[in-house]
């Protein structure tokens, strides 16, 4: 897991030094470091004709993550039983899940889209390597990644970032707000969205 983290935090570093990539709203705010991209054809088929589910490694953000998405898009697609399936099976995948396993579990419900939140909290004095080496700092660093993908093709049709710059006291109550940040710069809404302006003052407290 500290692997995966460390690497993690290098694309983010990346994506938001990089230029002259597709990348859409990479930047720095009150302490939040935000990136998205998506591809050119991510926004063919209307968002209500589809059947999305989400998937995290902290299930608790899955429900109230995907309650804010049908508030800032519209209900994606109308069959509750789809979502209420995956969430009842998802116990059936392996602790450690791979984006492979989650696709075949939403194809099994019959999703169209499955939406992957990745939440890693790590605490602060544990990281050692630059920029987010905090020596002797207490509290946690909270890195969100979150990624969408087409069932019937496993095309990834985009993906999103969110991160405080400085450790947080309580990184629980960061998960879903930075999640949400995460997936709206990942579909290229606009930082301006009104469900966005609480969650964009998260890292300042």
């Amino acid at each position: 897991m500290v692997s995966r983290f460390h690497g993690l935090l290098k694309v983010v570093v990346l994506a938001c030094t990089v230029s002259g990539l597709a990348l859409e709203g990479c930047s720095t705010r009150s302490g939040l470091v935000r990136s998205g991209f998506h591809t050119t054809g991510a926004a063919v088929e209307a968002p209500q004709t589809l059947q999305v589910v989400i998937w995290s490694n902290h299930p608790e953000v899955e429900q109230p993550l995907l309650q804010w998405l049908d508030q800032l898009q519209g209900p994606a697609g109308n069959n509750v039983l789809v979502r209420r399936t995956f969430m009842e099976q998802r116990s059936t995948l392996p602790s450690v899940s791979h984006d492979l396993e989650i696709l075949q579990l939403a194809r099994q419900v019959g999703a169209d889209e499955v939406i992957i939140a990745e939440i890693i909290i790590k605490p602060a004095h544990a990281v050692t390597w630059y920029p987010h080496r905090r020596d002797g700092e207490a509290g946690d660093l909270v890195y969100v990644a979150a990624r969408a993908f087409a069932v019937n093709t496993q095309a990834m049709r985009w993906s999103g970032t969110a991160e405080c710059t400085q450790a947080v006291m309580d990184a629980d109550k960061l998960a879903l707000p930075l999640a949400r940040i995460a997936v709206a710069l990942g579909m290229g809404r606009s930082a301006d969205e009104p469900l966005l302006q609480q969650d964009l003052r998260i890292c300042s407290g």
